[in-house]
Parts: C-alpha cells; structure tokens; sequence
C-alpha cells in the first residue's frame, strides 16, 4: 500500500465546554407603608369571612380543588385561607371576588 498517496483522517467531536450561567435569587418584593417600614402582604380571613365564603363554595357546588383550578392556583393556598392560616400568596384577593361574583349570580339564578 505504498503507492497510495493519501493520509488518514480520523473524525472527532470537537469538545465544547458547558455554558456557565450565573444564578441569582431575588427577596420577594417587600411594601413600604407611610413610615419607611418595609412589610410583606398577609392575606388572613376572619372567622366570619370564613363561614361566609365557604358557605358560597359550598352552595355553587365546588370543592377546594375546583375552586383552586379555576383560580389558578394550589389547593393549599385554599386551604390555609379556609382554615384562617395565614398565607402570602396573593390568592386572598382573588378568592374573595370570584366567590362573591359566582354567588351574585348563582342568587339572580335562584331569584328568578
């Protein structure tokens, strides 16, 4: 094979090195009242609330885990406000109005 005039090539992956990325973990946002102090929104129902907006879920036919679903959210966020936990998840807000909504117009149904 001393005629053959070409060299051998051999094939190999070149080696790339993986990506280096920087991580960084943000505080939560904390809020600023009147005097300078920073706070985090706590989201706690009183007893009545409670009574009040559980009876609801219960008339419009709806678990905690439906209600979670339509919300968007996770069921223990439903269940810490049900249970007059206190929790930080901005859910408060929302579980609040959805249910006087659905039950206003559950009372219109109902009415007529």
């Amino acid at each position: 094979m001393n005629h053959q005039d070409w060299t051998t090539v051999t094939f190999t992956k070149p080696k790339v090195e993986p990506k280096k990325t920087n991580i960084t973990y943000t505080e939560p946002k904390l809020r600023v009242d009147e005097d300078g102090q920073e706070y985090k929104k706590i989201y706690k129902l009183t007893p009545d609330e409670i009574k009040e907006y559980t009876k609801y879920r219960v008339e419009l036919k709806l678990t905690r885990g439906d209600l979670a679903k339509k919300l968007c959210c996770q069921q223990t966020d439903i269940d810490y406000l049900e249970t007059g936990k206190p929790s930080t998840s901005s859910i408060g807000g929302k579980y609040k109005s959805f249910l006087k909504r659905e039950f206003g117009k559950l009372a219109v149904v109902k009415e007529a």
